[in-house]
């Protein structure tokens, strides 16, 4: 781990976040300088954070990628690919909490590193800048717990079927159509499922037998009769 970049750095890699969007350069720079915000990298299989560590910056990748994954009983399992513009352990930051997950970089990685307490505690002057990120990490807390609540909604079905329906019929109304694509492959499906994924590829075809999906990877349609 070292540390690396300048300010410019630091800022392309805040702006690529939706927690610093709609922030100008001018204003981002003076929050860089007053929280203390810097870049770090990191060789791929560097451990950022264990289970059970309490982190005290809100980390953002700049480059690269970073996988969470938690204890199973058979092993452990990853829930999360990380990559440029999205953070993590920003709830744990903020509230002094233990992390319930592990977070490992991928491949070389780079990092911005931003402390909580700053974004917490705003600078004397109260800027601008200050507001416009408390603004947008509220938005990304809500956001971040209504898919949390969604994923539980698809958890809380007994079977793997029920997972699966759930889930698409999700997606499908998010997209506004029975036609759709999915933002994960199969195995990061039963990963987020939390199913083994030879009994979810058995399912799905079950699926399209009966008439009730098609699928061609990450392409769906549910077929309404």
């Amino acid at each position: 781990m070292r540390s690396t970049g300048n300010t410019d750095d630091i800022l392309s890699a805040l702006k690529a976040s939706r927690l610093f969007s709609g922030i100008g350069d001018a204003e981002l720079s003076k929050f860089v300088e007053c929280s203390g915000t810097v870049l770090r990298s990191y060789p791929a299989g560097s451990v950022i954070l264990r289970e059970g560590d309490i982190p005290c910056d809100i980390y953002v990748v700049a480059e690269g990628a970073v996988s969470l994954s938690r204890a199973v009983p058979n092993g452990r399992e990853t829930f999360a690919e990380h990559g440029r513009g999205d953070s993590f352990s920003m709830t744990e930051a903020f509230a002094g909490l233990p992390s319930g997950y592990g977070a490992v970089t991928a491949d070389g990685c780079v990092l911005a590193l931003v402390p909580a307490a700053k974004l917490l505690a705003p600078c004397r002057e109260v800027c601008g800048c200050h507001l416009r990120v408390l603004r947008n990490l509220t938005r990304t807390l809500a956001v971040s717990s209504a898919e949390s609540k969604e994923r539980l909604t698809h958890l809380t079905r007994r079977t793997t079927r029920g997972k699966l329906l759930s889930y698409l019929i999700a997606e499908a109304e998010k997209a506004g159509s029975d036609s759709f694509r999915i933002p994960l492959d199969r195995q990061e499906l039963a990963d987020y499922l939390a199913v083994d994924r030879s009994a979810m590829s058995s399912e799905l075809s079950k699926l399209r037998a009966e008439g009730i999906i098609e699928t061609d990877r990450s392409e769906f349609r549910i077929i309404r009769k």
